[in-house]
C-alpha cells in the first residue's frame, strides 16, 4: 500500500502540472501562494451549489481533531472575510499522502482527516492525497531534494530536514516532502531557465535555473523550485489564448505568457509565466455543465467561467484566471469519502459545503473557497459527467488507469 501510493502520488504531481508535459521532464505541479495547486499545478491547477454536507458536521471523525474547524470559517479568515479588511491572500493548500509522523491512510491511521496537520481543515482528497487547508494565508511547496542537493533518506535522517529554514514540514506526499511557510509568495517548478537552459547540460548548478530574485529552495523531481520574494500568480501553459503553441506558431516560449505576465522558463511543454499577485488560478476541461472543448463548445475560452479570464491551456485544460484571495482546489472525493457520479448525483457535491463549483478536470472537481467579494463563479448543480476523451468513468482514486494521455 505505502509503495503504491508513492507511486500514485508521483502521478497526481504530473497530472496537476496539466498533461502536456513528459513525467521525467516536469518534476512536479506548480503550486502557488497566489493559487492552490494543484494543481496547481503545473499543477498548479470549481464551483456549483455545494450540496455536501459541511466537512465539520458530515462524517464525524472524519474530521476530528485534525481538521481544525469549519474550512468556511479558514478561508474567510485568510481573505479578510466579511470583516471588509483588505484580503491578505488565499489559504495555503496542502496535498499529503502522509503526515508529519510519517503515517498514511488507511494503513496507520484509520480516518483521513488524521494526516491533515493540527489547525488545518480536512476538505476531501485528491487520488491517495488528503486535500488540507490552513487557516491564513502561505506558501507551500513539494521537495524531493532541498538546496544543498540532499535527499531523504540518503542524505538526511528526517524527512523534515528538506524543509528550507522558516518553513514547516507538514508531512510528504510520493517521494516529495511538502513544507509549509505563513506568508503569501509563490512557487515555480522549472526545468529549464528563460534562455531555455537546463541543469546539469547547461549551468552549473540547478539553483542557475531560478529567475533573478527568485529564491531557490531545492528541487522536486527534474525541476528547481523557485520562491518568489513578494506575491505572485504562476500559469503554465503549453499554448497562448489564440491556441498557438510553442515553437510551431510562435518563435519563442516566452510569447505564449499573456501580456504583462514575466517569463520565468519552463517546465515539460509548459511556459512558466508570472503575473502579478492576487489571482485565483484554476484549470478545467469541463464547464459546470459538463461540456468540454471542442465537443460541446466552440471556443475552448468558455470553459471558464463567468467573470473568469482565459489565458489559454496545457494539455486539455483552460486556464482561468480572476482576481480574488480564494483557494482553488481539485477533488475527487468529499469528507464522507463520496465520489461522483457512484455516490453523489452532481459533481459539484464534492465540493465542500459553502465553496463553489467551477467544472472539472479530469477526475476531479475544481472548487474554489469563498470568496471577500462579488465573484463569477456558477452555483446551479451540473449534470452527470461526459468526458469524451476519458475511458472510463470517474472513479476512486488508484482504482482505474490514468484518465489522460498527453496531447
Amino acid at each position: 500500500m505505502r509503495t503504491i501510493a508513492l507511486l500514485s502520488s508521483i502521478g497526481l504531481l504530473i497530472l496537476a502540472s496539466c498533461g502536456d508535459a513528459d513525467p521525467l521532464d516536469s518534476g512536479a505541479a506548480s503550486m502557488s501562494g497566489g493559487s492552490s495547486g494543484m494543481m496547481s499545478g503545473g499543477g498548479t491547477t470549481g464551483d456549483g451549489e455545494a450540496t455536501g454536507e459541511s466537512p465539520t458536521s458530515s462524517g464525524g471523525s472524519m474530521t476530528g481533531s485534525a481538521t481544525g474547524g469549519d474550512p468556511t470559517t479558514a478561508a474567510t479568515s485568510a481573505t479578510g472575510g466579511d470583516s471588509g479588511g483588505e484580503p491578505v491572500g488565499p489559504p495555503a493548500v496542502a496535498y499529503l499522502t502522509r503526515n508529519a509522523m510519517g503515517q498514511i491512510y488507511p494503513d496507520d491511521v484509520a480516518d483521513e482527516a488524521a494526516i491533515c496537520p493540527a489547525g488545518w481543515a480536512y476538505l476531501g482528497g485528491s487520488s491517495y492525497s488528503a486535500v488540507c487547508m490552513s487557516d491564513g494565508p502561505g506558501t507551500v511547496v513539494m521537495l524531493t531534494r532541498d538546496a544543498m542537493g540532499r535527499i531523504y533518506p540518503d542524505d538526511v535522517m528526517n524527512e523534515a530536514e528538506l524543509c528550507p529554514a522558516g518553513w514547516a514540514y507538514l508531512g510528504g506526499t510520493g517521494y516529495n516532502a511538502v513544507c509549509h511557510l505563513g506568508e503569501v509568495k509563490a512557487a515555480a517548478y522549472l526545468t529549464r531557465d528563460a534562455m531555455g537552459q537546463i541543469y546539469p547540460d547547461d549551468v552549473a548548478e540547478e539553483a542557475a535555473l531560478c529567475p533573478a530574485g527568485w529564491q531557490y529552495v531545492g528541487g522536486s523531481g527534474y525541476s528547481a523550485v523557485c520562491v518568489s520574494a513578494a506575491p505572485r500568480s504562476i500559469l503554465n501553459l503549453t499554448r497562448d489564448a489564440q491556441g498557438q503553441t510553442y515553437p510551431e506558431d510562435v518563435a519563442e516560449e516566452a510569447a505564449l505568457c499573456p501580456a504583462g505576465w514575466d517569463y520565468l522558463g519552463g517546465t515539460g511543454y509548459n511556459a512558466v509565466c508570472a503575473g502579478a499577485g492576487g489571482l485565483a488560478v484554476a484549470y478545467v476541461t469541463r464547464d459546470t455543465q459538463g461540456q468540454t472543448y471542442p465537443e460541446d463548445l466552440a471556443q475552448e475560452a468558455l470553459l471558464c467561467p463567468d467573470r473568469w479570464d482565459y489565458h489559454g491551456g496545457t494539455g486539455y485544460a483552460a486556464a482561468c484566471s480572476q482576481m480574488s484571495a480564494q483557494a482553488v482546489i481539485s477533488l475527487t472525493r468529499n469528507t464522507m469519502g463520496q465520489i461522483y457520479p457512484d455516490d453523489v448525483a452532481e459533481e459539484a457535491a464534492i465540493c465542500p459545503a459553502s465553496w463553489g463549483y467551477l467544472g472539472g478536470n479530469a477526475w476531479s472537481a475544481v472548487c474554489p473557497s469563498r470568496p471577500a467579494g462579488p465573484w463569477g463563479g456558477s452555483w446551479s448543480p451540473s449534470p452527470p459527467l461526459t468526458v469524451l476523451w476519458m475511458s472510463g468513468k470517474p472513479t476512486r482514486s488508484g482504482d482505474a488507469t490514468a484518465p489522460w494521455g498527453s496531447r
